[in-house]
């Protein structure tokens, strides 16, 4: 998958925040958050997960622990 674009000031500081670069993490299909690897189209639940991938980086599990964080 390919990462969305962002402007260059966020995403260097988002290389500085993961210490990785989050279009590289998205286009090995790594998760930005935990160590999931190998991550594909079918590694999500739905098309708005997808999207969400490619502009956070997070795999459907951290997703899903993130936003269920903010339902409670």
């Amino acid at each position: 998958m390919k990462a969305t674009n962002k402007a260059t000031s966020l995403d260097s500081f988002f290389t500085q925040l993961l210490g990785k670069s989050r279009i590289d993490l998205i286009g090995n299909g790594d998760c930005a958050t935990c160590s999931n690897k190998d991550l594909t189209r079918s590694s999500f639940l739905d098309e708005m997960s997808i999207k969400e991938y490619t502009i956070s980086g997070m795999c459907q599990t951290c997703q899903d622990d993130l936003f269920d964080h903010f339902q409670d």
